[in-house]
């Protein structure tokens, strides 16, 4: 029931509940939300440029 209801609830929806019950961490949410992309993206260019790197040092 509950996965179903998620589901159908709009973000807006679901942001204006976190920010009724939990006002700080509804304010930190983004900016957590942000730190975690940059992370992630940090380590898609690591993952992507580790091999290259090694492959450029091992021709030399």
């Amino acid at each position: 029931m509950l996965p179903s209801l998620v589901l159908f609830f709009p973000p807006l929806v679901l942001r204006f509940l976190l920010a009724l019950t939990l006002p700080p961490f509804a304010l930190m949410l983004p900016s957590l939300v942000l730190i975690f992309l940059l992370l992630l993206i940090f380590l898609h260019l690591v993952l992507f440029f580790y091999p290259l790197v090694l492959t450029f040092f091992s021709l030399l």
